[in-house]
């Protein structure tokens, strides 16, 4: 599993453990331009419900139109769903728990590295 992730994060050029970007300048403006497309169309009234699962197939599929390995394509965007995912779930919990209302002084104990310990 170890070579597939080195592979995938090689390939697409990302370093998911210390959120890294390489070939910053272009990915940069690409991710500029790209906000600016979404601020605009948020102030158009746009909803983001309506505007990220069409950005996400598109995504994907001009992302597998232009690899030429569908099967590692299919791979990465497994790893990198599975990556959102649970950084997403990892924000909430943490922001849950930052909330002092929403703290179990009995039964939960926080470790300096925002690991819960139960």
């Amino acid at each position: 599993m170890k070579d597939t992730k080195d592979k995938l994060l090689k390939k697409a050029k990302l370093d998911i453990d210390t959120i890294e970007i390489n070939n910053t300048d272009a990915v940069l403006n690409v991710m500029e331009i790209f906000n600016n497309i979404i601020e605009d169309l948020e102030q158009k009234k746009y909803l983001p419900e309506d505007l990220y699962p069409t950005i996400l197939f598109l995504a994907l599929k001009e992302f597998l139109a232009n690899i030429d390995d569908i099967e590692l394509g299919k791979q990465m965007i497994a790893f990198f769903a599975r990556s959102a995912v649970d950084r997403e779930i990892y924000k909430r919990n943490k922001e849950n728990n930052s909330d002092p209302e929403s703290y179990d002084l009995f039964n939960t104990f926080q470790i300096e590295d925002d690991t819960i310990v139960h």
